[in-house]
């Protein structure tokens, strides 16, 4: 491990210099960047009726971090949200017209997300907001798609 305190740093670090062929000849990786994808699903899927739809967001972790190899007490909390959010979803999937009429009474819809890079400052969500933030999120849709 050779990463540093931020960011910031860890690529200045790596970061050729005019001095850096004398003292590292070989270009060594301080940090590699963390990327993954977050999952989620809107229910019902398409357009609504009007355009303040409310949401209930059902969210959880996908990654847990842990020190020792082969101990990981860090996947106990992964897995017990991992298996909430799946019997919320199945609860969903198996009255499915009966939340799809209710949503379509109340105007409100669920979203069921899965997040990558939670153990690392809270990367997955954080790119949530700043999509919902930037207008990315949910992704607008034409009426007659899903």
């Amino acid at each position: 491990m050779f990463a540093s305190g931020s960011s910031t740093e860890c690529i200045r670090r790596q970061t050729p210099g005019p001095l850096s062929d004398l003292f590292t000849p070989s270009t060594r990786t301080l940090c590699d960047p963390l990327t993954d994808y977050n999952l989620h699903g809107i229910f019902p899927p398409g357009v609504q009726n009007k355009t303040n739809s409310s949401y209930l967001a059902v969210i959880t972790r996908m990654d847990g971090l842990a020190m020792i190899p082969d101990v990981s007490p860090a996947t106990y909390g992964t897995m017990t949200s991992l298996v909430a959010a799946l019997t919320a979803a199945k609860v969903v999937g198996d009255n499915l017209v009966a939340f799809e009429n209710a949503s379509k009474k109340s105007n409100k819809r669920i979203i069921f997300a899965f997040l990558h890079g939670e153990s690392f400052d809270y990367l997955g969500s954080s790119r949530w907001v700043y999509d919902m933030e930037h207008g990315v999120f949910p992704k607008k849709t034409k009426p007659g798609t899903t």
